[in-house]
């Protein structure tokens, strides 16, 4: 018996090879829909570029007009209601200083409170035991809410302290200032130019994967032409089986070379388009 696959398992085999090569491209495909989907793009990539540029330019526009007017208003709003010489993020921190400087007081108190307990309890009439143990139990839970209480008044401290800083002190005002025209640029020069550079290799990625997968088609045709000009042969030698799988094996090697290569492309127009749209004045 000659060497080699019979001529039906030899078609069955090769078969596989373009309906995986199909199915690779349809699901690198189908990752690009979920980014379409996810922010809202037009149904064909190569107009991507300008949708997500327009629409940058179009929120920090928004951005641009009505910022200014937001920290000017909530500037006049905050000495209006907090009149004072001194400046508000330095009463503010003074305050958390003083709160924070009230609790760790209050701490000490508690130590001790829990040393006379421990040492006297013992001495301590049944009368006095009760009294005692209650009010352990109401100074528990009191230094349980006050240590609450101070915790959130800090960490509202810490969050509303930047946005202090800019609205009411020249130095904010500056950083903003800078901030501002730095977002500018990106807005106008680096953000297209990235999104520009990310989309021109998804493009070429998509085109590409399509001429791969028509080359797949084309090499499976042309196979199968060629078995049937061959009736005679029930059998595919080994060397010519290896050589009919070598062009769907390159293929394979560079859909999965594309695979890589488009969820870093992916992730950098994520990150850009998550900085898109200002979230903070600071």
């Amino acid at each position: 018996m000659a060497p080699g696959l019979l001529l039906t398992d030899a078609c069955i085999l090769l078969r596989a090879f373009p309906q995986a090569i199909g199915d690779i491209v349809v699901s690198l495909d189908e990752d690009l829909e979920s980014v379409r989907r996810r922010y809202n793009l037009p149904l064909d990539v190569t107009h991507w570029a300008t949708f997500l540029i327009s629409r940058t330019a179009c929120c920090f526009d928004t951005f641009a007009t009505t910022a200014p007017y937001e920290i000017t208003h909530r500037k006049a709003l905050l000495q209006e209601l907090y009149p004072g010489e001194d400046a508000l993020p330095d009463r503010l921190n003074a305050f958390a200083m003083n709160v924070n400087g009230s609790y760790a007081e209050c701490r000490v108190m508690n130590d001790q409170f829990r040393m006379l307990y421990d040492g006297y309890f013992l001495h301590l009439n049944v009368t006095e035991r009760t009294v005692i143990e209650k009010a352990e139990v109401e100074l528990d839970t009191t230094r349980e809410a006050l240590y609450n209480q101070v915790a959130d008044v800090l960490a509202r401290t810490v969050e509303w302290e930047g946005c202090l800083t800019v609205a009411l002190t020249d130095k904010g005002h500056r950083a903003y200032m800078e901030g501002f025209e730095q977002r500018r640029a990106w807005a106008a020069e680096t953000f297209p130019r990235h999104v520009n550079e990310v989309l021109e290799a998804l493009c070429g990625l998509v085109e590409e994967r399509k001429r791969l997968s028509d080359e797949a088609s084309a090499v499976w045709d042309e196979q199968v032409d060629g078995f049937h000009q061959h009736t005679s042969i029930s059998r595919v030698p080994v060397p010519e089986l290896c050589s009919a799988l070598n062009p769907y094996s390159r293929i394979l090697q560079q859909l999965s070379a594309q695979s890589v290569t488009q969820k870093s492309l992916v992730s950098k127009l994520k990150a850009s388009s998550s900085k898109s749209v200002p979230r903070r004045w600071d």
